[in-house]
């Protein structure tokens, strides 16, 4: 495999493999359960400014050792398994690294030695984490192979800024990411400013990777088989809905952490049906369903405002008092009233807009129930003909042909 001599990662056979995946994921949660026992030791220690909560570390270990293990064990010769296997080992190392060095630097000094070089390790191993998921597991899905070998240039790029960024996190002079009570032990000599430059540039590079990265999958959605279509079609949703989230934590950056959260479970929750082939091809319902009660619940929200503005103003204009629960129980009963026909309405508008092949579909299907339903006479002839109509506006084949018993 071509791959395999870019990346340090080897596939072996399904005998010689099946218990790898299992021991990564016991391990990823021997350190994650052991990290959660030291972070309710000090849960109201601060480590000053930092990236998100300290639980959301635990959070990705568990998120991704799993499907690590499943890809892995069920699709041995998939790398991709065993790229997740290894981020979620990376993720509980990191975790277990940076509850070791709060409880051993700040909650309980003395206790455990090496506190200062646990700080050091959790400050830089973030980036192979973000390098591997994101700079190149989108360049194998979903087969876990580049697409040709033109893709090579790109798995060097992304690998090569993954380490020289790792490195200039592990060597930057001054405090700790993430963990500012702690100065650098192995922070370079050379001005700090120049050395943040270096780290500019290798972020750049990075993020550049990612973003090529990303492009590719809905490159390869227009160059791919049907199957493979499919398959990354899920992984391109929950791209595209992960963007979405990074543009609202801009505006609120409040919930970034959660954003970035729900992002990852999200694609990895799509990568895994991408990968595993389970439920592929219900993708147009998660859409139909996704738009059709975004839309009703925008709807009934401004219906519900609007009727307690509304009655809320003719009740002072009637009675000059406010009737603030009166109003609330009609708009609530309005609100009741109108779910299932507004959802009803919003669908077929849907429908007709933006899956007119099933719309269309299933108004051939029920002119041809009815048809069936209204002709007594039961001419084989006329019921031959209205199956071979259905069938040719359903699926739309080039030939038919039609065998009847006699």
């Amino acid at each position: 495999m071509a791959l395999a001599r870019l990346l340090p990662i080897r596939i072996y056979s399904q005998s010689r493999s099946g218990l790898w995946p299992w021991m990564a994921l016991a391990t990823t949660w021997l350190l994650t359960a052991t990290g959660v026992v030291m972070l309710a030791m000090t849960y109201t220690v601060s480590l000053g400014p930092r990236w998100g909560p300290r639980w959301v570390l635990a959070v990705f270990a568990m998120v991704f050792a799993p499907m690590g293990a499943v890809v892995a064990s069920r699709q041995p010769r998939n790398i991709i398994g065993w790229i997740y296997g290894l981020v979620g080992v990376l993720a509980g190392v990191q975790f277990f690294a940076q509850e070791y060095a709060v409880l051993a630097l700040l909650g309980r000094p003395g206790w455990l030695p090496g506190g200062e070089w646990a700080a050091w390790l959790q400050s830089w191993t973030w980036v192979p984490i973000v390098g591997l998921y994101l700079g190149v597991v989108p360049l194998l899905l979903p087969e876990g192979h580049l697409p040709s070998p033109r893709w090579r240039p790109l798995v060097v790029w992304a690998s090569l800024a993954t380490v020289l960024m790792a490195i200039s996190f592990a060597f930057q002079p001054g405090r700790l990411v993430n963990f500012y009570p702690v100065i650098n032990p192995l922070g370079a000599s050379q001005a700090q400013e120049r050395w943040l430059q270096f780290q500019f540039a290798s972020m750049i590079a990075l993020y550049g990777a990612i973003m090529a990265a990303a492009a590719s999958l809905f490159w390869r959605i227009r160059h791919s088989s049907a199957l493979v279509h499919q398959q990354l079609k899920w992984v391109a949703l929950a791209f595209a809905l992960a963007a979405v989230g990074v543009l609202s934590s801009i505006v609120f950056p409040a919930l970034s952490s959660a954003v970035f959260l729900a992002a990852i479970v999200g694609m990895q929750a799509t990568t895994g049906i991408a990968i595993l082939r389970y439920r592929l091809y219900d993708l147009d319902v998660v859409l139909n369903r996704t738009v059709v009660y975004g839309v009703l619940t925008a709807a009934l929200v401004g219906i519900y405002f609007g009727s307690v503005v509304l009655l809320q103003g003719l009740a002072v204009a009637f009675t000059g008092q406010s009737r603030g629960e009166l109003v609330t129980v009609l708009s609530t009963l309005a609100i009741a009233a109108l779910f299932s026909p507004l959802r009803t309405r919003i669908q077929r508008v849907i429908d007709e807009r933006f899956f007119r092949r099933k719309y269309d579909a299933e108004k051939a299907l029920a002119r041809f129930g009815q048809a069936i339903r209204g002709d007594t006479s039961a001419d084989l002839g006329r019921l031959d003909a209205h199956l071979l109509r259905v069938v040719d506006e359903t699926l739309e084949p080039e030939t038919v042909w039609l065998w009847t018993k006699p």
